[in-house]
């Protein structure tokens, strides 16, 4: 994960229907379930650590929601208000100086 900068894996179970997703591993659960109860990383398990409710529509993975994917979004959506908020003011002070 350090590796290729990702806070998260999607752990899958290969059957004869393809792949299907069955938890994520993300670094927080490594953190809380191993570093944080001194676990040997050699005898480490992501089954045991990863979570298990993972929401998909009938093990295939469409996609993934991050925070930073929320918080860019919710960055525009502010910005755009913020931009309306102002022309109102501009417009409000033409009409009525």
């Amino acid at each position: 994960m350090r590796d290729h900068h990702v806070g998260s894996l999607v752990v899958v179970d290969e059957t004869a229907a393809g792949r299907l997703v069955v938890g994520l591993l993300t670094d927080r659960d490594v953190v809380t379930s191993a570093v944080a109860m001194e676990v040997d990383p050699a005898t480490l398990v992501v089954e045991y650590v990863m979570s298990h409710d993972v929401v998909t529509p009938a093990g295939a993975l469409l996609g993934l929601v991050t925070l930073d994917d929320l918080l860019s979004l919710m960055a525009g959506q502010l910005c755009e208000m913020a931009l309306a908020i102002e022309a109102e003011q501009r417009r409000e002070l033409k009409a009525r100086p």
